[in-house]
């Protein structure tokens, strides 16, 4: 994303926007998703994992905290990705990207 989005940071940045405000953009609009993805999994996961669990002798709850981990877990993967690749996007010249315009 942050390749086909090299002429609009190229023109942010030559409007004055910092590198931070850069990464924040594109890290914006990558967690928005995560977050949804995250809220559409968490009752598919917990009803085909209840109807498991209620297969077995001893039966258990299913706690929240396995939930709450793997969204976590997703949105810091997430995060240091695209904070990586949106920073490569950031430092690169923006004549660089405009030249041909």
């Amino acid at each position: 994303m942050a390749k086909r989005r090299t002429k609009e940071i190229a023109i942010r940045k030559i409007l004055g926007a910092s590198d931070l405000q850069i990464v924040n953009m594109l890290n914006r609009s990558f967690l928005i998703l995560v977050l949804a993805a995250n809220l559409v999994s968490w009752p598919i996961g917990y009803i085909f994992t209840n109807n498991w669990l209620s297969g077995f002798a001893y039966r258990i709850d299913m706690p929240i905290w396995p939930f709450v981990i793997a969204t976590l877990s997703s949105v810091i993967i997430a995060v240091l990705t695209i904070s990586i690749q949106a920073r490569k996007a950031a430092v690169n010249n923006p004549v660089d990207a405009l030249k041909y315009e």
